[in-house]
């Protein structure tokens, strides 16, 4: 019996163009935060602070487990459902910000040496 080959369906082209602002972290897949996200985005994205949406799936499947987070306020919520997620993220340590921010530091300071030896050697 010959075997028949059936080609997959072209996957939709996503509709966003660049990654959104002002979103919590959960709004992002663990997976996709810790291997596709920079150091630089990441610190974007927590720079007012660590903010989490919804508490571990299993929190979010019945109404009797829904009403028992989903009034609470954001400091609440974080400190009774929020920190288990957070596990699941891996987070820039202040360390790691301070060196980002060192680093762009010395980017800026090249950029503007490389302008002014471009500025001269145009005289």
């Amino acid at each position: 019996m010959p075997h028949q080959q059936v080609d997959p369906m072209t996957p939709k082209l996503s509709e966003l163009t660049a990654l959104p602002k002002n979103v919590p972290i959960d709004w992002f897949e663990p997976a996709y935060w810790n291997l596709q996200l920079t150091v630089r985005e990441k610190a974007h994205y927590i720079a007012d602070g660590v903010c989490i949406t919804f508490p571990v799936g299993k929190l979010c499947e019945k109404w009797e487990d829904i009403v028992k987070w989903k009034g609470l306020s954001q400091g609440n919520f974080m400190e009774q459902f929020g920190n288990s997620v957070l596990t699941l993220y891996q987070i820039p340590t202040p360390e790691d910000i301070k060196q980002l921010e060192e680093q762009e530091e010395e980017d800026d300071e090249d950029e503007v040496e490389e302008d002014l030896t471009l500025r001269q050697s145009d005289d």
